[in-house]
C-alpha cells in the first residue's frame, strides 16, 4: 500500500474565524476598538500594551477557552472530507478527520507561550508535502523546506504582490479544492 501524502492545515482563519472571535473578545474584555482587519499575531502591538500584559491577556484567552468558541469556516468540512480520502491531514478540529495534531511556535521568537519549533522545521520533520495557512511567513518557510504552501484567504495581514516559488494563493476552500483537483 502506498503511503498518502500529508497536508498540514492551520486552524486560525483557515478552519476557524480566529481574527473575528479574537477581536470580539478583546473589545468586550479589555475595551479595545478592534475590527478583524486589524488583527495580526503580534498581540502586544495589536493591543498597544507591554509584552508582560500581552502574555497575561494570552493567559486569559486560554483560561477562558475563547478559542473553542470560534466559528468554523463551513466550506472547509466538505473539502477536507474529500481530501482525507487521498491525503493524510494533520492538525486539530473537525474531530475524526485529522490523523495527528502538532503545535508550532506562533511568534517569530521562542517564548514561554509558543512551541519550541518553527512551522517550517516541524513540517519537514513530520514529512508534510503541503501546507494550508493564512500567514505569509509560514508559507514562505514551508516553501524554503520544499513543501508546497497554499496561502489561504484575502486577509489584511496576508496581502502580497509577489509570492515566492512554491507558494500559491487560494481565496477560500473552493480554491483549495480546485488546487488539489488539478493534482
Amino acid at each position: 500500500m502506498t503511503k498518502k501524502e500529508i497536508i498540514a492545515v492551520d486552524i486560525d482563519d483557515v478552519l476557524a474565524t480566529n481574527a473575528e472571535g479574537f477581536v470580539e473578545f478583546s473589545n468586550k474584555r479589555w475595551g479595545t476598538n478592534l475590527v478583524p482587519s486589524d488583527y495580526h499575531d503580534h498581540w502586544a502591538e495589536l493591543w498597544g500594551v507591554e509584552n508582560h500584559e500581552a502574555v497575561a491577556r494570552a493567559d486569559v484567552l486560554v483560561k477562558d477557552g475563547v478559542f473553542r468558541s470560534y466559528n468554523h469556516l463551513e466550506d472547509a468540512l466538505p473539502v477536507l472530507s474529500k481530501l482525507s480520502k487521498r491525503f493524510d491531514l494533520v492538525v486539530v478540529n473537525f474531530k475524526g478527520l485529522f490523523k495527528e495534531v502538532y503545535f508550532a511556535g506562533i511568534w517569530d521568537e521562542i517564548t514561554n507561550h509558543s512551541a519550541q519549533k518553527g512551522k517550517g522545521d516541524l513540517l519537514k520533520e513530520i514529512g508534510a508535502h503541503y501546507l494550508i495557512d493564512d500567514q505569509i511567513k509560514h508559507c514562505k518557510t514551508a516553501a524554503e523546506h520544499d513543501i508546497e504552501a497554499l496561502l489561504f484567504g484575502n486577509y489584511s495581514w496576508n496581502r502580497a504582490e509577489d509570492l515566492p516559488a512554491g507558494v500559491h494563493r487560494v481565496s477560500n476552500w473552493r480554491g483549495v479544492a480546485e488546487f488539489f483537483d488539478a493534482r
